[in-house]
């Protein structure tokens, strides 16, 4: 009579089970990253909503545009303490969005770089009333009022014409000023 007693797991087993646990994080991973994915663009497009919202009643104010560049408007506290990188309204030159990409203030234009075509296309069907915008990158595509909000198959025709993955990405650019 010959007892076979095992103790233990086979190789075959243990490696099922870390076959198992790979699949399950390379899984895990995935998610985790869209989730932050979605969450930068929210917090972006929250970004860009405050610095319209600021800029415009800003406007309303002073009955006109006049001289609006990053530090004034940095000085002014239109800019969320948030993008400014961690320095105060007092020392802070440069404005950045929540894909750590600068914004920049001109004279009646608002630049929001974005850093790739899905973050585009997320920001081009927005639906921004009273806001024609620009999407930029490789050349400018004018979205007028009358086509607000973009289809999705329309924005993302336009983003992947403008914007080069990997390539440091494209803008939007808004005119608060009208």
């Amino acid at each position: 009579m010959n007892k076979n007693n095992q103790i233990g797991r086979s190789m075959v087993e243990m490696l099922g089970v870390l076959a198992i646990i790979g699949v399950l994080s390379v899984g895990g991973i995935a998610g985790y990253s869209k989730a932050m994915e979605k969450f930068k663009n929210q917090k972006a497009f929250e970004q860009l909503q405050t610095i319209l919202s600021n800029l415009t009643q800003l406007q309303l104010d002073r009955k006109a545009w006049g001289e609006v560049d990053n530090v004034t408007a940095i000085r002014a506290g239109i800019i969320p303490t948030e993008m400014l990188n961690g320095k105060s309204t007092a020392t802070a030159t440069k404005i950045y969005n929540a894909f750590n990409l600068p914004v920049d203030l001109g004279v009646c234009d608002l630049i929001f770089r974005l850093p790739d075509v899905s973050s585009c296309v997320y920001f081009a069907t927005a639906n921004w009333v009273g806001y024609e915008f620009i999407i930029g990158g490789y050349g400018d595509h004018l979205v007028s009022k009358t086509e607000i909000p973009l289809s999705p198959a329309k924005a993302q025709q336009i983003c992947k014409e403008q914007i080069a993955e990997g390539e440091g990405g494209g803008y939007i650019e808004m005119s608060p000023c009208g």
